[in-house]
């Protein structure tokens, strides 16, 4: 009985693991896009600091040279996220032969449904002559 509970225990803990990748990978998925646009706000942000030390025409200005047009342009155009490569394709997986599912627990070993072997029986009449030879 308790190895019958068992292999129905064996599904359900797959289920349960299955599930709690899925979220985690949702979870994972909207966490990176969050930080891709804190990333991009701040980007903004500090184009927007550089660009207003540049306008003051200052000592930082001439230190910060180019990057004085770059943060301009940043600003101008707010920075979007650019998705990375794609990776490349994995190999294929093994070939399953035979059953998919969980194999159960070998049974016990059955009972004979014949009975014992009976006393031989009494010897019949004889038969008719064969052919003569």
């Amino acid at each position: 009985m308790i190895e019958r509970g068992l292999g129905g225990l064996v599904p359900t803990i797959l289920l349960v693991v299955i599930t709690a990748m899925v979220a985690w990978l949702a979870f994972s998925s909207s966490s990176a896009r969050q930080d891709a646009r804190i990333s991009a706000d701040n980007a903004s942000s500090i184009a927007s600091q550089v660009t207003a030390a540049c306008d003051r025409q200052g000592e930082t200005a001439r230190e910060l040279g180019r990057l004085c047009e770059e943060a301009a342009a940043v600003e101008q155009e707010p920075v979007e996220t650019i998705p990375g490569p794609r990776g490349e394709r994995g190999e294929p997986g093994e070939s399953i032969v035979g059953p998919t599912g969980p194999r159960g627990f070998p049974g016990m070993p059955g009972e004979s449904v014949t009975g014992p072997r009976g006393d031989r029986g009494e010897e019949g009449p004889p038969g008719p002559g064969g052919p003569e030879g």
